[in-house]
């Protein structure tokens, strides 16, 4: 049974901070039933239809966001209301259809008066509460939900949770990798004959799980005009493809950061945790012994003379590119104003151990270097390069970027620094062999909010190819389309599919640029989302519509979407399901239909899709733990702890 109005009024003026007059024991609430439909009449306006009212004393109805009062002969007042949805050019909408019309008998006639001003007062919060449905062009995710039991510890503490003892050791997931490969080198004869890769380029689609991947072979096609039919995406035709497992030490669904660890490390670890095995805690504060760190792909590949990249449009420090360089005990350590955050006792003795620290003092041998979050990497209370109206948070007044242009200058490297993104243009990659491009204070746009004359994601990958290309002994690149992931967060399936529409350019791009014979290249995903496309969408109708088959057959008699979410912020908590044959579902910004409210929808437990090509390639053609793409990347390189000197199968 659903709450009566006066809960619901309630929970409407506590969510505005109003004071609520009406309390539940001064009305005597009868339910009144009701069926609701709606379509948009020929100029556009909203028409209704309603079935007949299952109670006779509930007859009245006006169509506007107001209520209609009857006084009776016992001296009770009788009030039928209900809220319809006005549209504007926009896809702005005012208060929800509510489907339950409820008489309220109150006892004295002046009861009346603040009721209506209630109902009122109910339908401009209603009015406010809907504008939820839709994001903004500037929503941007700066810190994701704090995962796992021990995060809700406080500062300088930690809990560590139950791990199966033998995954706590890298040596556990290196010997199940090496006793794959062994029998790999036996099935395949161009594993057994074959060479290590001269390069490895490991591109990432944060977030996007398999119905990601589904529904965007329909967003790609019917953006190019292709109705009625699929585009592939580029990956799909590569000889090898499997899955893989995401869980980690503590989790059955990973964050980003303990799956980072995985595939590039080679080694499962604490949900929240980068580059530390399961030893350390969440958390934990203090300065790591390097028997904790996990080494990832990068470090392995230039302790055998690779040159070193990496690329993302999200912050550099963010959990997914930082599983390259760094080694943290919680993800969000990524200034020294994080650190003091979670470690307020400790942080002044735990020296450089922040990854925007980490990446510039401890890796400064990385070729190149691009990804937002500027604001990490200069002293508080200065003003940034990328935008002058935002400042710096770094409490030890280092500026990480000078110390970065000093050190290259130091050792007489040709290298290219990139402070906004109007500076790429004139960046001459072809003379530079370290290239460092922070263009944007936190998170680069998402991809449809790039002007035409500034470099999207693609334009720096072409910057980077052209500084890696030069390196001799080859290369190791992480490129990241983070932006997906964070999309997905908001509940927004439209720019989530349009970031991986540019993904399937920078990748094909990479795959008619490369050499295949000496390049290993793989796509996969760190997890997956709360995200699905469901029921029976036609195929000649746009991906982001309404389901023609299962909107005739719902039980509320509301259209059904294909593209909907388990959880996140567009859940409503007490509120019937809004209309979206009346909603703009085609808007940037619109917020797909979900069921379980949470501030931001949560990741998938879902096996993700792994896509090789080139050296090494077969070892994708069973189902994995997604450590092996990282032990699988190292194998092919001849990089610790693999022998160099060894052909692959020897």
């Amino acid at each position: 049974m659903p709450f009566g109005f006066t809960q619901t009024i309630r929970m409407q003026c506590e969510r505005s901070n109003l004071s609520c007059l009406l309390d539940a024991d001064t009305a005597a609430v009868t339910l009144c039933k009701t069926q609701l439909c709606s379509s948009p009449s020929v100029n556009g306006s909203i028409g209704m239809c309603f079935g007949s009212l299952s109670v006779d004393t509930c007859d009245g109805w006006m169509g506007t966001s107001s209520s209609t009062a009857k006084t009776v002969t016992n001296g009770h007042v009788e009030l039928c209301t209900s809220f319809m949805l006005f549209e504007s050019v926009k896809g702005m909408y005012s208060a929800g259809i509510v489907s339950t019309l409820e008489s309220i008998s109150v006892v004295k006639a002046t009861r009346a008066i603040i009721l209506i001003t209630f109902f009122v007062v109910f339908s401009a919060v209603q009015e406010a509460t809907n504008s939820q449905n839709l994001g903004t062009e500037n929503d941007v995710i700066t810190e994701e939900l704090n995962y796992g039991y021990s995060t809700t510890t406080t500062p300088g503490t930690t809990t560590q949770q139950p791990i199966v003892e033998n995954e706590r050791s890298p040596t556990y997931w290196y010997n199940l990798a090496k006793e794959r490969f062994e029998r790999d080198c036996q099935v395949f004869p161009t594993m057994k004959n074959g060479k290590r890769a001269k390069n490895v380029i490991l591109l990432l689609g944060d977030g996007m799980g398999l119905p990601t991947i589904s529904a965007g072979r329909f967003f790609v096609a019917q953006e190019i005009g292709l109705n009625g039919s699929i585009k592939k995406h580029p990956f799909e035709e590569w000889p090898y493809n499997t899955m893989a497992r995401t869980y980690d030490l503590e989790t059955s669904v990973t964050d980003s950061a303990s799956s980072a660890t995985a595939y590039l490390t080679g080694t499962k670890t604490r949900t929240g945790m980068i580059g530390l095995t399961g030893d350390i805690g969440v958390k934990q504060c203090g300065t790591w012994d390097k028997a904790y760190f996990a080494e990832s792909v990068l470090e392995a590949a230039y302790k055998v003379g690779k040159a070193t990249g990496v690329l993302t449009n999200t912050r550099i420090t963010h959990a997914s590119p930082s599983g390259c360089y760094g080694h943290v005990s919680y993800r969000d350590m990524e200034s020294d104003a994080n650190l003091k955050k979670f470690c307020p006792n400790e942080y002044k003795n735990m020296k450089c151990q922040d990854l925007a620290c980490q990446l510039i003092n401890d890796h400064p041998y990385i070729n190149v270097m691009i990804g937002g979050g500027q604001k990490n990497f200069y002293p508080q209370n200065v003003a940034l390069p990328a935008d002058l109206s935002v400042k710096g948070v770094r409490l030890d007044n280092r500026s990480l970027v000078d110390e970065w242009v000093n050190y290259h200058k130091s050792k007489g490297h040709k290298y290219c620094l990139v402070s906004k993104p109007s500076e790429l243009a004139s960046c001459d990659v072809s003379a530079v062999d370290y290239l460092l491009a922070l263009p944007y204070a936190d998170h680069m746009p998402y991809n449809h909010m790039i002007s035409w004359d500034e470099p999207n994601l693609l334009s720096y990958v072409r910057k980077a190819m052209k500084v890696l290309d030069r390196q001799a002994n080859g290369y190791f690149l992480f490129i990241e389309s983070g932006r997906i992931d964070h999309a997905h967060h908001n509940n927004e399936g439209r720019r989530s599919l349009d970031e991986m529409k540019h993904f399937d350019e920078i990748i094909a791009y990479i795959e008619n640029t490369v050499n295949l014979d000496e390049t290993l290249v793989i796509v996969t995903a760190d997890h997956s989302h709360s995200f699905e496309l469901v029921g029976q969408p036609g195929r000649f109708q746009s991906v982001l519509g309404l389901d023609q088959y299962y909107s005739n057959n719902t039980n509320d008699l509301m259209p059904l979407q294909g593209l909907n979410y388990m959880n996140g912020p567009n859940g409503l908590i007490n509120e019937a399901r809004r209309n979206p044959g009346i909603l703009d579902i085609f808007s940037w910004t619109y917020r797909q239909q979900t069921l379980v409210p949470l501030p931001y929808s949560s990741h998938g437990g879902d096996d993700v899709g792994v896509y090789a090509t080139g050296p090494m390639s077969p070892i994708f053609h069973v189902t994995v733990d997604n450590t092996m793409i990282a032990q699988a990347m190292k194998f092919a390189l001849g990089a610790y702890p693999f022998d160099q000197k060894k052909t692959p199968c020897e």
